[in-house]
């Protein structure tokens, strides 16, 4: 069995939707398991295993984020392909256990990094308002990318589910004309309504970031609990995916300081 710095029990407790996890190391590995995810598999300890995973996500992409760029350097445990079951199958992730200091408790937020092979071919519409970095990210490493609570939970939806809002909540008519109902802002004075919108990540079950061919190059719509805050992508993902480690006030005082500073340019 792989050697590993963490309580394989309360990781299996943090992924709250989860079954069961199968862990695998170099003896053990499946057949379906990719030729990178293997060589991961393949060594010798926690520290192989992370510097193997980290060096498939390049530099580009960790020095635009640079908060959770230190939680990856400084909070990351350990690397491990699993297969987690829930929905009565079994899914391929490769999960990056990091320490929560700030709950005694629940000591971990588990990431799950889903198999690239799983993102399919075809690009959502969506696909050229993100960053070349996203692209590559969830084209070469992972298609989804979520803790704890779901496969993207904080994390970033998967290209086959990026779908605009008005379809993916279901609505059966068009939203022509903006009615009231389906108008969820403004963006340089004009209403932006549910089909121009496509999330690309949330967290909570609050928290959301959308892309919009209305907006400008590398911006992105931060919405919570009717807030509409357009700003440029970077910062606001970066502290997406470090909000499952803060408390509710040190997540606002920081979307307070990126609207702070898209005002002062």
């Amino acid at each position: 069995m792989v050697s590993v710095s963490f309580d394989r029990d309360r990781v299996l407790a943090a992924l709250t939707f989860v079954d069961t996890v199968e862990w695998f190391d170099s003896p053990s590995v499946p057949d379906d398991l990719s030729v990178a995810w293997r060589r991961l598999a393949a060594q010798s300890d926690a520290v192989g295993r992370k510097d193997h995973a980290l060096s498939m996500w390049g530099t580009d992409l960790r020095a635009r984020l640079p908060r959770f760029g230190a939680v990856l350097e400084h909070h990351l445990l350990d690397v491990v392909p699993a297969r987690l079951r829930f929905d009565d199958e079994g899914h391929l992730y490769l999960l990056y256990v990091t320490v929560d200091g700030t709950q005694p408790d629940d000591p971990y937020v588990v990431w799950m990094g889903s198999d690239p092979r799983t993102s399919g071919t075809t690009e959502p519409a969506s696909w050229p308002l993100l960053p070349r970095e996203l692209q590559t990210f969830e084209r070469r490493v992972h298609p989804s990318w979520g803790c704890n609570h779901s496969p993207t939970d904080f994390g970033l939806v998967p290209p086959a589910e990026q779908v605009d809002l008005f379809r993916r909540d279901g609505f059966d008519v068009d939203p022509g004309g903006s009615p009231e109902e389906f108008v969820v802002g403004e963006y340089q004075g004009r209403p932006v309504d549910l089909s121009e919108l496509t999330e690309i990540s949330h967290g909570g079950g609050q928290h959301s970031l959308a892309v919009s061919p209305r907006f400008a190059p590398g911006e992105v719509v931060y919405r919570y609990e009717g807030d509409f805050e357009v700003g440029p992508v970077w910062p606001h993902l970066d502290l997406m995916f470090v909000s499952p480690y803060y408390a509710a006030a040190d997540v606002e005082a920081a979307i307070a300081e990126i609207a702070a500073r898209r005002d002062s340019r």
